[in-house]
């Protein structure tokens, strides 16, 4: 198949149709996807193959549908396991080892130093502007063979993880670094990437020998790009969570107009009491006042006009399946914008990502400045009056107790 749905997109469930070729690697894959048919059957994507004896031309990428033998409940689990236990198997070899130690020991003495190591790159599918941030920002040591709690059961292995302050009883966490084979697609992967309030940067070492690796490898490694790579080519690949664009996306203060942001937030009705008090104990742990951040419970109702209208702006940034989360009530949280990427307002926002990507079943919707009037709903992507200027997105949301749902029916979880 040429093209493929994908699964809680910008605009909602399946809004969003892609073509498989526009799909740049496999970790650009596992960014963008879930996959899904029009008939919501999940899909693979597939990438360019290599010429063979046999065939003597490169075939397009393309999407599949899933083996046969995932569609036993059992096996699928086993399939999961199968790739985490390959993942662990992978990390007792040398070079791993050594990437991983040499990484660990290079990222420390960074901190140590108080230095940094600037990210950037620019997507032109959802802004116009760079998205940047230091690695380092507020990491306090770094840990290999960081165990992380996942919503699906199992408890992954990052090869590295960056650690901020202690919050209550654990550190935050502020990065991590994933050491690859390659970057090949695994569903694993793409769950794990839709629960992250933190950067992610996945590195490739398929071509890497023991006598490649020293302190030049390591600082290329976090830090090189397609622009400042010799052959053009970057060995790694910044997984940035689209709740986390608000924390660095570049945007001007002549458009942003505002030193606040604000957050809407659907929570699932079961849920949505104790995801209050959590934003607030937060708030409280990180030593910020009410007034600083504000968190404001707004109730939906249809008798009150003024209600009616500024529910109707703002179930409109959210998505169009904002009913089947909770259309009674939500959560708007006002505060300022993270402008130097450091600071507990900067640690707030991490920690918020992480809470609601993989412990609460929400929509997220986005204001780049208060009071905006989302004057055009049917375009996913916020942009000034009369201008082609893309801003940022006006969805945060990858849902990833809603994705497991879905993939549960069809025994692929």
């Amino acid at each position: 198949m040429k093209t493929a749905y994908r699964l809680y997109s910008w605009r909602g469930l399946m809004k969003d149709q892609i073509d498989a070729i526009r799909i740049k690697s496999h970790s650009d894959a596992r960014k963008l996807g879930p996959f899904v048919t029009e008939d919501k059957l999940p899909l693979i994507w597939v990438n360019w193959s290599k010429p063979n004896s046999t065939n003597r031309k490169k075939t397009k990428p393309y999407f599949r549908h899933y083996p046969k033998g995932n569609l036993v409940k059992k096996k699928n689990y086993l399939t999961i396991e199968e790739e985490h236990k390959e993942k662990r198997d992978f990390a007792e070899s040398d070079i791993h080892k050594l990437c991983r130690t040499s990484l660990q020991s290079f990222l420390t003495n960074l901190i140590e130093k108080g230095e940094s190591i600037i990210w950037s790159f620019l997507d032109k599918s959802i802004s116009n502007f760079l998205i940047s941030g230091n690695f380092l920002s507020e990491v306090e040591t770094v840990e290999t063979n960081y165990k992380y709690k996942t919503p699906f059961n199992i408890e992954y292995e990052f090869d590295i993880a960056l650690l901020g302050r202690k919050m209550s009883k654990e550190r935050i966490i502020l990065g991590a670094i994933e050491i690859e084979k390659t970057h090949k697609f695994g569903f694993l992967k793409l769950l794990i990437s839709k629960t992250l309030g933190f950067p992610l940067i996945s590195v490739n070492v398929e071509d890497l020998e023991l006598s490649d690796i020293d302190d030049n490898w390591c600082k290329k490694t976090v830090s090189e790009t397609t622009n400042n790579s010799d052959d053009g080519l970057r060995r790694n690949y910044i997984y940035i969570h689209n709740f986390l664009y608000p924390v660095y996306t570049n945007i001007p203060d002549e458009l942003r107009k505002d030193e606040k942001h604000q957050f809407l937030i659907f929570c699932i009705t079961e849920q949505y009491d104790k995801l209050y008090e959590n934003i607030k104990t937060i708030r409280k742990l990180l030593s910020f006042s009410e007034n600083e951040i504000l968190i404001q419970p707004f109730i939906i109702n249809q008798n009150e006009p003024t209600s009616i209208k500024t529910s109707e702006n703002e179930v409109s940034i959210a998505g169009s399946e904002w009913k089947n989360f909770n259309d009674k009530k939500y959560l708007r949280i006002t505060l300022p914008v993270p402008k130097e990427k450091k600071g507990n307002i900067y640690l707030f926002h991490l920690v918020l990502a992480r809470l609601l990507n993989a412990h609460y079943t929400s929509l997220v919707g986005y204001k780049y400045c208060k009071g905006i009037n989302n004057h055009e709903p049917e375009n996913p992507i916020w942009r000034p009056y009369s201008s082609e200027t893309l801003i940022i997105p006006k969805n945060m949301s990858e849902p990833i107790n809603s994705i497991i749902e879905y993939f549960n029916e069809y025994g692929i979880i």
